[in-house]
């Protein structure tokens, strides 16, 4: 819909540019997506008996279906969902977006941390990507990964977190507000050295590896030993913090 007036620059990607495959699919790129996104279908769809079913579920519906989740890291990632790490921007936090997006939707955490290679940075939050890449680097083909801190993650949450709570506190008395304020700067120092400790060790996980010799399997085995440990005093410091956010009706009573 939009013509570009200037022409395209690629002399910030010289390692593409001397890829000869690439450039060939830059320079028949039109071709190439109609050939595979409509000619493929219905060529299996005439072996199969079926030629306009195929094209229209496997060319047409899924190309539909694939630019509307692509789309969405645009769109719905900046509606739906919360923000944990960054209140500056309207990207959010969301695992329906990230179910319709392939893990593309915590978007927040990408916002915040942007050379991380994760998205869904914790165990439970769906992210193929981030297991593809993980995988891919366990076999040697990827390498270099880069990982934000855990207590820089940490440190992120807790100020939004901070924000919120004194967003509800500001129409309580200074006193309220002197109360919440202690009690905050307590518990979040309290988590934010766990989540030092964690990523500490962590980081030190990372880089020993798994490795085949005896004397490695136990290092590791201690440090996974240490982790457990580090991360249940982490999990109970969190929760202190969390329980803070009933605190202003309680603590409007008191003073």
């Amino acid at each position: 819909m939009v013509k570009q007036r200037n022409p395209e620059d690629f002399s910030n990607i010289p390692d593409l540019i001397a890829d000869p495959l690439l450039r060939f699919q830059h320079r028949h790129y039109v071709p190439l997506a109609i050939l595979m996104g409509f000619g493929v279908p219905i060529s299996i769809g005439f072996a199969m008996g079926h030629p306009w079913g195929c094209l229209l579920w496997a060319g047409v519906f899924r190309t539909v279906l694939v630019h509307h989740s692509t789309f969405f890291v645009n769109s719905l990632a900046h509606t739906l969902g919360r923000r944990p790490y960054s209140l500056a921007v309207s990207a959010r936090d969301s695992v329906i977006t990230a179910l319709l997006t392939m893990g593309e939707g915590y978007h927040n955490f990408h916002h915040r941390f942007a050379t991380d290679y994760r998205n869904g940075v914790y165990r439970h939050q769906w992210d193929p990507t981030k297991w593809l890449i993980r995988f891919m680097a366990a076999i040697g083909w990827a390498w270099g990964l880069c990982r934000a801190p855990r207590e820089k993650i940490v440190a992120a949450e807790l100020e939004c977190d901070t924000e919120r709570l004194v967003e509800r506190w500001n129409d309580h008395s200074a006193e309220a507000m002197a109360y919440m304020r202690e009690r905050m700067a307590a518990v979040k120092k309290a988590v934010e050295r766990s989540a030092e400790r964690v990523g500490g060790l962590e980081r030190q996980l990372y880089r020993t590896g798994e490795g085949f010799g005896r004397e490695r399997r136990m290092q590791v085995e201690r440090l996974r030993a240490e982790l457990r440990a580090a991360r249940r005093e982490f999990r109970e410091a969190r929760s202190h913090w969390r329980m803070l956010a009933p605190l202003p009706a309680l603590a409007s009573t008191m003073v």
